[in-house]
């Protein structure tokens, strides 16, 4: 099983904001560590109230979220400690592959992790050298024109957002790309951005997007049952005041996760301009919501699924423009082959 083990104990107060964020359950059962109550109370969380089951243990499939119950129900039984229960939920869930399906308890926060098999896209510290001498900050992003590596003449903006966990504003924004404004092309870098608030997803693509628009859609449970969804609603965006027009590269890996995959959904799927290079994001396309355990532990789960403006799912990922990895010999010249690719791809359509 793909079991992601998040050991610090910060990392569960960092996500706690997140988690209680979302959509909540009450408990409707009496405090209880019994293993058995808990399963069963998890298993039928999601088995009501999970999104994705169609596309991750489809009833036809050669296994069920269902036969996982009845494999499972043994194992439970056998459990001699919370951390041997803890562990095994894990591996349960990681069965949906699904990385906005966690569990959080008093030592731990487990799930899947979405990160496996990735190509190699990013040395944070070569990054860190695209940023310099002349870094600024608005908010969580960081901004430059690149100078490094002899592109002073280039002028080429280059972005960092690496988390939308904080919220970017439209002043923000408008800081931005006020000072960016000389710059012939724009590179944003979201590599590792895992997600965050959407809000800041909705708000960056304003800036991109030509007019007002339908940037995509979404469909919420509506009832217990594996296929009981709601139609499709429109999520429509308009032009914010501040607006971004030309030639512009979004740096993108499989840490590109949730709402920061929901960026690239908006974008990709209503601009001309902008172009995706790196490798397939994460994915992350269910909004999730989160429910109390018996024993008090929490639960988190996707329960709403997102799709592109052409009403393709966004929960696998998306795939980029361009696949680019970094390189042995861009790393050993101290160089983010990516951003190299990216100016070269800028100054070709600004002559």
């Amino acid at each position: 099983m793909n079991l992601m083990r998040l050991q610090s104990g910060l990392v569960g107060l960092l996500l706690l904001p997140l988690l209680l964020a979302c959509t909540q359950e009450p408990k409707e059962q009496g405090y209880t560590k019994d293993y058995q109550t808990n399963f069963t109370a998890l298993w039928t969380i999601l088995d009501e109230g999970y999104c994705f089951f169609d596309d991750k243990l489809p009833a036809a499939g050669d296994t069920t979220w269902s036969d996982l119950k009845e494999i499972y129900t043994p194992l439970v039984q056998r459990c001699q400690s919370e951390d041997e229960f803890f562990d095994l939920m894990v591996e349960l869930m990681c069965h949906l592959k699904d990385g906005h399906v966690n569990l959080f308890a008093p030592f731990d926060v487990g799930g899947w992790d979405f990160r496996k098999g990735a190509r190699y896209c990013l040395d944070s510290r070569i990054r860190n050298l695209y940023l310099q001498p002349h870094v600024r900050r608005a908010g969580s992003i960081y901004y430059t024109p690149i100078t490094y590596n002899g592109h002073a003449a280039d002028s080429i903006g280059y972005m960092v957002i690496s988390s939308f966990s904080s919220s970017i504003s439209l002043t923000h924004l408008h800081a931005v790309f006020t000072r960016l404004a000389h710059c012939r092309g724009l590179i944003i870098d979201m590599r590792s951005n895992g997600g965050g608030l959407l809000t800041n997803a909705d708000r960056l693509a304003s800036v991109l997007i030509p007019s007002d628009t339908v940037v995509g859609y979404m469909s919420t449970k509506t009832g217990p049952g594996h296929q009981d969804f709601g139609p499709l609603k429109e999520i429509k965006l308009s032009r914010a005041p501040i607006s971004w027009q030309r030639p512009t590269v979004i740096l993108v890996d499989r840490g590109t996760y949730s709402a920061a995959n929901s960026l690239v959904a908006y974008v990709k799927g209503t601009t001309r301009h902008v172009l995706f290079m790196g490798d397939r994001t994460g994915g992350g396309g269910g909004l999730p919501r989160s429910s109390e355990l018996p024993n008090g532990w929490w639960l988190r789960y996707s329960s709403s699924r997102m799709y592109d403006a052409q009403q393709h799912s966004i929960e696998a990922g998306i795939e980029p423009h361009i696949i680019q990895e970094q390189t042995d010999e861009a790393t050993a010249q101290q160089q983010d082959a990516l951003i190299e690719r990216a100016i070269t791809i800028l100054l070709a359509a600004t002559k």
